[in-house]
């Protein structure tokens, strides 16, 4: 027998902003941290009607290579998931690979642990509250410090549960580097 705790609900908005808030002020010259807002949509092979809409934080750990072209990252998002008209938060922290394939392109990949607030949305049972999210994402760089970032995201638990569908989708990111 398990038991499901349920969790508060806020409006995203107001996550947000409370995460922007708490969030280290820009450093001058640093240009190596991205701060951005994503929205996800399933992928047309699932049709599963749902959607995310996160607040991503990404700080450089340090080079993992000579010419300083792969870095690993940590990563951190907060937002929230929507599905069938129900929503539910997200939280989730971990590590990331970024790779340079030219001045204004990179390619980064993040493996994050989740939290939801809520894993039954619209009667779908997503197996629990902990998951994993994985992120693939081609970012580009517009002008000095903006970023604009198309990629694939995928979620499921592993088999932690006993019910695990798994969500798979389409992401696009603006940001910002600071």
């Amino acid at each position: 027998m398990t038991t499901q705790q349920a969790f508060p609900r806020a409006p995203l908005p107001l996550i947000l902003a409370l995460a922007a808030a708490l969030l280290p002020p820009p450093a001058p010259a640093a240009g190596q941290r991205e701060l951005a807002l994503d929205a996800g949509a399933d992928g047309p092979l699932h049709r599963q009607d749902f959607r995310s809409y996160t607040l991503v934080l990404h700080l450089p750990l340090g080079a993992l290579d000579r010419s300083g072209r792969a870095r690993l990252l940590l990563g951190a998002t907060l937002g929230g998931l929507r599905g069938g008209g129900e929503e539910s938060t997200l939280a989730a922290a971990g590590p990331g690979l970024d790779y340079a394939l030219g001045r204004r392109l990179r390619l980064r990949y993040d493996l994050q642990g989740a939290w939801l607030g809520d894993h039954v949305l619209a009667g779908r049972d997503l197996g629990g509250p902990f998951q994993f999210l994985h992120r693939l994402t081609l970012v580009a760089a517009v002008g000095r410090r903006a970023v604009a970032a198309a990629g694939l995201w995928h979620m499921s638990n592993a088999g932690l549960y006993d019910a695990n569908p798994g969500l798979s989708g389409f992401l696009l990111e603006l940001g910002v580097r600071y």
